[in-house]
């Protein structure tokens, strides 16, 4: 075909070829093949999909739940889909697990076979500036029984220490494209900064962030929005709602900024969510509060495209239900996921990068 069109026809109609295609299209010759495999080629054609997905409204939200084994009832098996992201969230595709291997060996044959004295907390995201997926581990250890005169270096941050218990954070970052792991200087690492926790990360502008209880100076327990930058690799805090304390908040995602919930509970005719959105992202000032979620206590899932808020509530250990709420109409839609946890929504892109 490259004898009678020119090459830049060629490259657009690639540019514009769905990623299993694309695929394929390496096999036709060396030149598609090298065209198709370099980075500027990869980043032209993300962006050319993300452009044709906002004119034809074809987004696809992904969405991952976990599931126990009715076999043994401990092995959790893992479920990824694809959702329209439409009012009606209609099933699009089932994706396979994925095999990630970290340090030599598959995420898949990972599990936890015991207890340690300790936390980790783990979040992932992509640096756009270097074109990189990282996973950022913050492990807290606990050791009881210290012998200080047999340590020689503490290995991370010191976060407590006395005669009977030594508690330390470190920070390591994984590179998908080293493919290892590296750890991040003493001086960088807060001292506050704990592994652990229940609350997820969300992702935005480059920078993850996690929800944390903080007493201030009336002993009261204040939230606070900590923040690493995988770009800057870089700790920071972001400043929540002023009326917001410790309670059963969460964090998501709501387009490039924050989405922030407060749950309460006053009785049986009145509990549900506050929903607060930081208009300007970083301004602390910008956060509004949204609506209100009139449902029992629910977690923010993450928002559709049409402004939808989607709602996980917790029917039974280890299943959860799905429910979209308009915040115009003011109605609930079952969006007919239950019998998994789900753990997991965001935006998909396909991409063969």
């Amino acid at each position: 075909m490259s004898d009678f069109l020119p090459q830049e026809i060629i490259h657009r109609i690639l540019l514009h070829l769905p990623v299993k295609s694309l695929i394929r299209s390496t096999l036709v010759c060396k030149s598609w093949k090298s065209l198709i495999k370099c980075p500027d080629f990869i980043q032209s054609h993300l962006s050319t999909t993300i452009v044709s997905n906002d004119e034809n409204d074809s987004h696809l939200l992904l969405l991952s739940a976990s599931s126990e084994s009715s076999d043994d009832g401990h092995t959790r098996h893992q479920h990824h889909s694809l959702r329209w992201d439409s009012p009606e969230f209609g099933a699009h595709s089932m994706l396979p697990t994925p095999v990630i291997y970290l340090e030599n060996k598959p995420v898949s044959d990972l599990g936890v076979v015991g207890t340690c004295k300790g936390y980790t907390t783990l979040g992932f995201g992509y640096d756009k500036h270097s074109n990189d997926y990282k996973i950022l581990r913050v492990v807290t250890d606990i050791t009881t029984n210290v012998d200080y005169d047999s340590i020689d270096e503490i290995f991370g941050v010191v976060n407590f220490a006395d005669d009977d218990r030594l508690i330390t954070t470190f920070v390591q970052v994984y590179s998908l494209a080293s493919g290892s792991w590296k750890s991040l200087s003493d001086s960088v690492i807060p001292v506050d900064l704990k592994g652990g926790g229940t609350e997820d990360f969300a992702f935005v502008n480059d920078t993850l962030h996690k929800l944390e209880a903080r007493f201030n100076e009336d002993e009261d327990e204040d939230m606070v929005i900590r923040t690493f930058n995988l770009s800057t690799e870089e700790f920071g805090e972001m400043m929540g709602p002023e009326p917001l304390v410790q309670g059963r908040c969460s964090i998501a995602r709501y387009g490039d900024s924050l989405a922030f919930s407060e749950h309460y509970d006053n009785g049986l005719r009145d509990r549900g969510c506050d929903i607060w959105v930081m208009r300007q992202y970083g301004v602390a000032e910008s956060w509004i509060k949204l609506f209100k979620v009139y449902v029992d206590p629910a977690r923010i899932h993450g928002f559709k495209r049409c402004g939808d808020v989607v709602l996980e509530k917790r029917i039974s250990f280890g299943r959860s239900r799905l429910t979209s709420y308009n915040p115009k109409n003011k109605q609930y839609s079952d969006l007919g996921t239950v019998g998994h946890s789900y753990y997991f929504m965001d935006s998909f892109i396909e991409s063969h990068s």
